[in-house]
């Protein structure tokens, strides 16, 4: 990892068991990410103290500790990728990179004192609902057990690697890494490196790559609509000051970046909103890119709002480099030192990039996770997709809560905003559940049912209910997006109360 990120923190505080060696706590939130904390963080504002937060890893930070590849950033403005209770940070980059991240992490982490309720190195590979006792079980890969009334999932939709079955994979001779899993000690200095993908991480690695490698191929299946990225430099002096001393300067800019990311989800439900932004990164592709050979290759053929877009404003200057070239056409197979692609270029390469991001929705199916009368979440979600209510929970698996799960993610604005809405929805069922002193608590099948063909509906008008729009979020069960059926200023209306006749109350 980068030197500048903080070192993951050692604090062990001892766990208190019964004598059958089952750690009790009233509360387990799954993960040390920004969704676990952010959740952790609502709950003890609201008086819950006997809680835990299980991490799999050595520390906190979830994805931001795991993505350090080089050129790792956000696409949003700092201020807008920022907690709205804790946002001063004097920010060192309109959009910051990983390492101020990670940093930023352990700031909050150290703010709320979180770190005396993470234990680490605590990878759960059961959770079992006990129906008679009404408590979650579960089990590490260690053997240790915890029991919990509630427990809310901060797992992180976009953590575990996706790396796609490639024949000939497993038979090449030279080094493989995927960015997700970036080998710190690899130095691309005098290599001939393919990169594989041309989604976001493909755009931010690609060129810090180019810059010493002795020859970079792009194996590109489908250009990426490409827009610019404004204001990308370094926060001067007196705005980082007015960052922490004026809150209206924060503010001003998060409500700037808002609307931005808003005018993004728009576009995919009005037509012409969407080929406004087709023209802007039309502009921006041929502005950047001379080259008519290299420009036919990287224009998109499909609805700009069908996919996340890559903000950048070095990518296609990187392709336009005498030591890297774009192949358009997805990968076929691999061989012992060349890679074959669908249209049957070889190129020999010491070195592949996987920049093929992740699968949530794989993800989120293969989760050990056992509810009412053995049903499993993999169970669940077939033959007909997924099936959860807001996103957050699922019908016969009371007292279960996930943060951003299925149908609980938007594409194009920022997640941090999104976790918020939810932990702060969430936190609501919380305290339900204590005041009233609840056994269990779960969304009713017809309310679930509702929500799920309501959103079919709404994602059915736009472009992600196009016929041929493929993407990370879409469910390949069912082939309907995954996706939350509405706007952020939506999620934020509907998660302001809880509507108790959603609810099965025990």
């Amino acid at each position: 990892m980068s030197e500048r990120a903080p070192r993951a923190g050692k604090h062990r505080k001892p766990l208190s068991g019964n004598s059958n060696g089952v750690t009790r706590t009233q509360i387990v939130v799954i993960g040390a990410g920004f969704s676990g904390m952010c959740m952790a963080i609502r709950l003890k504002e609201a008086g819950f103290t006997d809680l835990l937060i299980l991490e799999k890893d050595a520390g906190l930070g979830g994805t931001w500790r795991q993505n350090h590849y080089p050129g790792c950033s956000v696409d949003v403005p700092s201020t807008f990728y920022s907690f709205s209770f804790f946002y001063k940070r004097p920010w060192s980059r309109f959009y910051c990179d990983q390492p101020e991240i990670l940093e930023y992490s352990y700031e909050i982490a150290r703010e709320y004192d979180l770190e005396q309720h993470m234990r680490f190195d605590t990878d759960i590979v059961d959770f079992t609902f006990d129906e008679a006792a009404c408590e979650w079980e579960l089990t590490s890969s260690d053997g240790r057990r915890f029991r919990t009334q509630l427990v809310f999932g901060g797992f992180g939709p976009l953590y575990e690697p996706f790396t796609p079955d490639i024949p000939g994979r497993d038979s090449f001779a030279g080094a493989q890494i995927h960015t997700r899993e970036w080998a710190d000690d690899f130095d691309p200095t005098g290599k001939t490196i393919a990169v594989i993908g041309s989604s976001a991480s493909a755009a931010q690695v690609l060129p810090p790559l180019a810059d010493k490698a002795e020859k970079v191929y792009l194996i590109q299946r489908t250009p990426a609509y490409v827009i610019p990225k404004p204001g990308d430099r370094d926060f001067p002096r007196r705005d980082q000051l007015a960052l922490r001393y004026m809150p209206g300067f924060g503010r001003l800019q998060r409500l700037i970046a808002a609307g931005i990311t808003q005018l993004l989800h728009v576009a995919q439900y009005h037509p012409s909103v969407d080929r406004l932004w087709e023209k802007i990164a039309a502009v921006h592709r041929r502005h950047q890119i001379s080259d008519p050979e290299l420009l036919a290759k990287v224009t998109p053929d499909y609805l700009f709002s069908c996919k996340r877009p890559v903000m950048s404003n070095d990518f296609y200057p990187a392709l336009g480099r005498p030591n890297v070239e774009v192949i358009p056409s997805g990968l076929a197979r691999v061989e012992a030192g060349t890679v074959v692609t669908a249209h049957g270029d070889v190129r020999q390469v010491d070195t592949i990039v996987w920049a093929t991001g992740f699968q949530p929705n794989d993800f989120f199916r293969n989760l050990p996770i056992t509810g009412r009368n053995g049903n499993t979440i993999a169970k669940n979600s077939y033959p007909d997709g997924y099936a959860a209510h807001l996103g957050i929970s699922i019908a016969g698996f009371p007292n279960f809560f996930m943060i951003m799960g299925p149908y609980g993610q938007l594409a194009h604005t920022s997640a941090i905003v999104n976790i918020e809405l939810q932990t702060h929805y969430l936190t609501k069922i919380a305290t339900i559940f204590r005041d009233r002193k609840l056994r269990t608590i779960e969304p009713k099948p017809e309310a679930q049912q509702e929500f799920m063909e309501r959103g079919w509906r709404t994602t059915s008008r736009g472009a992600w209910g196009h016929n041929g729009c493929t993407n990370y979020l879409i469910d390949a069960a069912n082939g309907r997006p995954a996706i939350w059926p509405g706007s952020q200023v939506n999620m934020w209306r509907r998660t302001r109360r809880v509507r108790l006749r959603d609810y099965q109350l025990t």
